[in-house]
C-alpha cells in the first residue's frame, strides 16, 4: 500500500491511491444550500433564520422513512468489523513505515510492507 502526504505552505493532503481524498458529500450538500436556498447570497440574520428553517423542514420532510421514496442515510458506520479488527492489529503492530522524499517538491512519499513482517 502506497500513502502520499502532500504539504504545502497553505495546505496540507494525506491520501491512499484509489480512495477519494475529498469531502464531495459535504461539498455537494453545501452547493444544493447555495443553489436551492440562498441563491449564492449574503442575508441578513433574521432572513438566515427563515431560510434554514425552511431548509431543515424540506430535508426533514424527504428523509421521513413513511414517505413513498424516502432519502435513507446512514446513521451507523457501515465498516465491518473485521476491517475495524484488521486496522486496529495494524496499528498495534511494529510495521517499520517508510519515508522516501518523493520526486515532486515538498512531497514524502509513504511505504508499508506487505505481509506479516
Amino acid at each position: 500500500m502506497l500513502v502520499r502526504h502532500i504539504h504545502s505552505s497553505s495546505w496540507y493532503e494525506g491520501y491512499n491511491y484509489f480512495t477519494p481524498s475529498t469531502n464531495n458529500s459535504l461539498e455537494a450538500t453545501n452547493r444544493v444550500i447555495k443553489d436551492e436556498h440562498t441563491f449564492r447570497e449574503r442575508h441578513p440574520l433574521s432572513r438566515f433564520f427563515v431560510i434554514a428553517n425552511d431548509i431543515v423542514r424540506r430535508w426533514f420532510k424527504s428523509r421521513d422513512p413513511n414517505q413513498i421514496d424516502p432519502i435513507i442515510y446512514s446513521s451507523e458506520p457501515t465498516i465491518t468489523l473485521k476491517k475495524w479488527t484488521d486496522a486496529y492489529h495494524f496499528a498495534k503492530s511494529s510495521k517499520l513505515v517508510l519515508q522516501i522524499p518523493s520526486s515532486r517538491k515538498g512531497a514524502i512519499d509513504y511505504y508499508i510492507p506487505a505481509g506479516e513482517a
